[in-house]
């Protein structure tokens, strides 16, 4: 489709994909009107729209958008995505620019989302690749993801919603803004009843100029694998949690600035955790290494960006144990999205030694 506007398939009931393959392109533009009721609006297209639910349990579906305020899939109701049994196949790409409805660095904007949904999205599998020129994935309501492969190669912010609950997947978010944002949208610095909740899976962030995660309500760590590499400059930082940061499971590993809002989880948390601070920068792919003194390694991390602070928790993290950090030297080990298993480390500098009293604490080097 072509026109201004235009959409590729739009139904005002319910769309339902269960197998075959789907190609659409669109290339017409948005633009900005008044409607009946005298406020300011904007007619976009869309590659897939309904107004009702939206099912995508099987089959190749390729959506790419290039209209300004164009998106890949919107819709009114839910967005259901695979299902145990079933793995669809899903390649979205848009790249417009804003429609602007509203003017001024407070106006209103409609920007070319891949994913855009008023009620709930749940991913119970699929194989989904994203590159956005806006939010990767954005519901008004809840986020839900419970397995499948989820890999968003460009973004402003990656995953949105005032509720993200991830059970488990393979989730790989880069945004140039916040990455995991669990928000109502109002920019609070006050906690606004948002939740965002990892309890399994393996997740992977990388945020350029926002926080890899961000919740204006409360953020929960009780299972599975997070690797976030935060920004390398204030006054963003790896975790911004307007609630409370509570760990109660899982292994995860954030690197972020020197900014005075850097946080870490609250001593209600029952997984040990520390945050580690410097005043130096650390310059971007130099190894940061914690062992216990019997020369265990617990972690072996290379920020993709320059950073000051480092936030880490696991299972193995023990009171009564005493714990060496090391930045520099090498691994011999196996590297995943800067992550190090397995090999041995060897040649950095001694930075601090540390035991941990508390559930959670900072350490100083």
């Amino acid at each position: 489709t072509s026109g201004g506007a235009g959409r590729g398939i739009s139904c005002d009931g319910d769309i339902l994909i269960s197998s075959g393959t789907l190609a659409i392109t669109s290339s017409g533009d948005g633009n900005a009107y008044t409607n009946e009721l005298g406020q300011p609006d904007a007619c976009l297209g869309h590659c897939l729209n309904s107004n009702g639910n939206m099912d995508l349990t099987g089959g190749d579906i390729t959506l790419n958008h290039s209209g300004d305020g164009g998106k890949g899939i919107s819709s009114d109701g839910d967005l259901t995505i695979g299902t145990a049994a079933t793995v669809p196949l899903i390649h979205i790409t848009t790249t417009g620019q804003p429609v602007t409805i509203v003017p001024g660095p407070n106006g209103e904007y409609a920007e070319a989302k891949a994913i855009s949904v008023d009620s709930a999205i749940t991913v119970a599998n699929g194989n989904i690749t994203i590159a956005s020129a806006d939010d990767g994935m954005k519901s008004k309501q809840s986020i839900t993801i419970n397995a499948g492969i989820i890999n968003i190669t460009n973004s402003v912010e990656g995953i949105e919603s005032p509720n993200i609950f991830i059970n488990g997947g393979e989730i790989g978010v880069k945004s140039s803004d916040d990455g995991l944002n669990a928000t109502y949208g109002d920019d609070s610095h006050f906690n606004d009843g948002s939740i965002l909740t990892i309890n399994g899976g393996y997740v992977y962030v990388s945020a350029t100029g926002g926080d890899p995660i961000d919740s204006n309500g409360n953020f929960y760590m009780n299972g599975g694998i997070l690797v976030a590499h935060g920004p390398q400059s204030s006054p963003e930082v790896g975790v911004d949690v307007n609630g409370d940061f509570i760990v109660t499971g899982g292994f995860m590993v954030v690197s972020g600035t020197n900014s005075n809002m850097t946080q870490g989880p609250i001593l209600s948390s029952t997984q040990r955790s520390v945050l580690l601070r410097t005043s130096t920068s650390i310059s971007p792919g130099i190894l940061f290494h914690i062992e216990d003194t019997n020369g265990n390694s617990l972690l072996t991390f290379a920020p993709e960006r320059r950073y000051y602070s480092m936030i880490f928790s696991a299972p193995e993290l023990s009171a009564g144990i005493s714990y060496r950090l090391y930045t520099g030297g090498s691994s011999t080990g196996t590297v995943v999205n800067g992550l190090y298993s397995g090999g041995s480390y060897s040649g950095g500098t001694l930075r601090s030694t540390f035991n941990l009293t508390n559930m959670a604490q900072t350490v100083w080097f």
